[in-house]
């Protein structure tokens, strides 16, 4: 989960304590709360094992500042539209930025795989309170989808 943007103050005005929830596959996570702000960023990576390629990825952000929470928009992400365009890109092994000139053991391709980079806007946003509008909230997320060989690993 990369960022936010443009999203809506409720409540008395203020800026939203933004904290975004992804489902898929009925396995949810959250991103921690960001400051406050309407163009949160958060950097965060969630993982989740064992998705279906067919899944639908559900994200919802949400003002965790109010009591009980305030829905500041939704989108929900069809996967297999989203890998089936998306670009390859490698899979490595290891971590980290390494410098093959001065590292014995430099970071190794082990696959191809898709990568997506994109900006989704929410929808079912509520009017800002300043503006008494909707405004157009978006997303943005990489998602990269790792094929797993079950049998392979066993």
């Amino acid at each position: 989960m990369r960022r936010a943007a443009d999203l809506p103050r409720v409540g008395g005005g203020a800026d939203p304590a933004p904290r975004a929830r992804l489902a898929v596959g009925g396995v949810e996570k959250s991103t921690p709360v960001a400051k406050r702000s309407t163009e949160p960023v958060w950097g965060h990576k969630l993982e989740w094992m064992a998705a279906a390629a067919d899944d639908t990825l559900e994200v919802t952000v949400w003002d965790a500042g109010l009591l009980g929470g305030v829905c500041l928009g939704m989108v929900e992400v069809d996967l297999a539209k989203e890998i089936a365009a998306a670009p390859m890109q490698p899979v490595r092994e290891g971590r980290g930025r390494r410098d093959p000139k001065h590292d014995q053991n430099p970071l190794k391709t082990l696959s191809l795989s898709p990568q997506v980079l994109r900006t989704w806007f929410l929808e079912e946003v509520p009017a800002d309170a300043l503006t008494g509008a909707a405004p157009p909230a978006s997303v943005t997320l990489q998602v990269q989808w790792v094929p797993f060989d079950f049998e392979a690993d066993a």
